[in-house]
């Protein structure tokens, strides 16, 4: 007989609690129209329901409401946004923080491979992912190549660097790049090269040729 107020006390949890998620967040429902604002809210709940952060997500939405993108546009970036964190999860496994998760998640969305992730994880445990990450990040802006990124991190990591040696390391790597570019252009391919290593020819030219005897301007006579 005293079960009778304990289970109404679980119905009514169980009605708040799906109530709730009906009503989704409050956020998009201020910033998106139906059905946009539905579909990006069942994005929202299953990504919560699978462990994936759901904040990110959000965001992401609140980005395209506020820029004015069209409905579709912002619901197909919720939609990427969403499997490039639970691919990200996948790689990282169920123990990775939320700040891992979003930064392999961004890396992806640079594309560097599940791979590359998965064995610089190997490498570095949990909670020691983050730095590594926002250094791949970073050589990335700098204009080197997602999989050569990954190459770079990978080397100094299995050498052991610390999370500060790791920042400075990609500083100047990504320095070094940027400074190697030409004006106004990308900077030039040649993969996760530690600076020195391939850098250009500082010294003059050396003098050009056309044909036997002739050096540039023509061909001058001997000395009288």
């Amino acid at each position: 007989m005293t079960r009778g107020p304990a289970v109404l006390a679980l119905i009514a949890t169980l009605l708040a609690g799906r109530a709730e998620a009906q009503a989704g967040d409050p956020r998009l429902a201020a910033r998106l129209q139906e059905p946009a604002r539905g579909e990006v809210q069942a994005v929202v709940d299953a990504a919560a329901r699978s462990g994936v952060p759901t904040e990110p997500i959000v965001s992401k939405a609140l980005e395209g409401a506020a820029k004015g993108a069209p409905a579709e546009a912002v619901v197909g970036a919720v939609r990427a946004l969403a499997g490039q964190l639970r691919l990200a999860q996948d790689v990282l496994g169920i123990e990775a923080s939320e700040p891992e998760i979003v930064a392999a998640a961004a890396l992806i969305r640079r594309g560097v491979s599940a791979p590359a992730l998965r064995t610089l994880h190997a490498v570095r445990p949990h909670g020691q992912l983050t730095v590594p990450f926002v250094s791949m990040g970073d050589l990335i802006t700098a204009g080197m190549p997602p999989d050569s990124a990954a190459a770079a991190v990978l080397a100094v990591t299995r050498a052991g660097a610390s999370d500060a040696e790791m920042i400075v390391l990609a500083r100047e790597l990504g320095g070094t790049r940027v400074a190697s570019s030409p004006a106004g252009g990308p900077p030039p391919s040649g993969g996760g090269q530690a600076p020195g290593v391939g850098a250009r020819q500082t010294g003059p030219p050396p003098p050009t040729t056309a044909g036997t005897g002739q050096g540039q301007g023509g061909r001058r006579g001997a000395p009288r």
